[in-house]
């Protein structure tokens, strides 16, 4: 993102225009409603995942002499027993999204707690990360629109105290969506942020994280994120 401020491009305020700026005006936390690799170094939390894992292959044994080339099946004329992976039919819970307020760059007070009507996305980045968010959240938004929650926590605790008021009003003046400010990382420690790349993680209605992904966008990751929500709003 661009300010208008052209050499004030700080990295911590840039941060926040992007998960920042990006956020659309689908799901802030509401101060009174209402924690890939790198997108493939997505962890194993939901079942479509699992579609690369091999066939259970269950093989016959017989006491006959091993051959060069040839197959067991080939040597028995039994032919192996194969076992599809199971077709899921819910999304895999394996955390519980902690509850938690923070204040927005308009020092007001937000919540962020379940159980909610609708999934939620969590955008997480810090300086490194700001850039990446941009490619999730947008597309997201463009197909699910108010469907789906999306909210941004803006992790802030490069920046020194003295500095906190100055950097909040500029980003009150740049920013027109509610972004919630981590100043001391204590929610992003929470949800498991380390910093250093974007996170997105997707929330079921009930506060249950289903799914995780850490750093720039992939169309894998991105198909997946799409098809999971797509699963939860069925579901609903």
């Amino acid at each position: 993102m661009t300010t208008r401020r052209q050499g004030f491009k700080a990295p911590l305020l840039l941060m926040t225009g992007l998960l920042l700026g990006c956020l659309p005006a689908c799901g802030a936390a509401s101060a009174v409603s209402a924690p890939i690799p790198r997108a493939a170094e997505t962890l194993p939390v939901s079942p479509w995942q699992s579609a690369a894992v091999p066939k259970r292959i269950i093989q016959t044994k017989v006491g006959l002499p091993q051959q060069a080339g040839v197959t067991p099946a080939a040597r028995t004329g039994i032919k192996p027993v194969v076992r599809p992976t199971p077709v899921p039919t819910a999304a895999v819970v394996y955390l519980q999204a902690p509850d938690f307020r923070l204040k927005d760059q308009n020092d007001k007070l937000l919540a962020y707690s379940f159980p909610k009507g609708k999934p939620s996305v969590l955008a997480f980045g810090d300086q490194k990360g700001s850039d990446q968010l941009d490619g999730w959240i947008k597309p997201l938004y463009a197909r699910f629109t108010d469907q789906v929650d999306i909210d941004g926590v803006a992790e802030l605790s490069a920046v020194p105290g003295f500095a906190r008021g100055m950097v909040r009003g500029i980003m009150g003046s740049l920013v027109p969506k509610p972004i919630m400010l981590d100043w001391d990382a204590s929610v992003s420690k929470a949800y498991g942020y380390k910093g250093g790349q974007a996170a997105i993680l997707v929330i079921n209605a009930s506060g249950g994280i289903v799914w995780r992904g850490t750093g720039a966008v992939t169309q894998t990751g991105l198909d997946e994120v799409a098809r999971l929500i797509g699963q939860l709003l069925q579901a609903a």
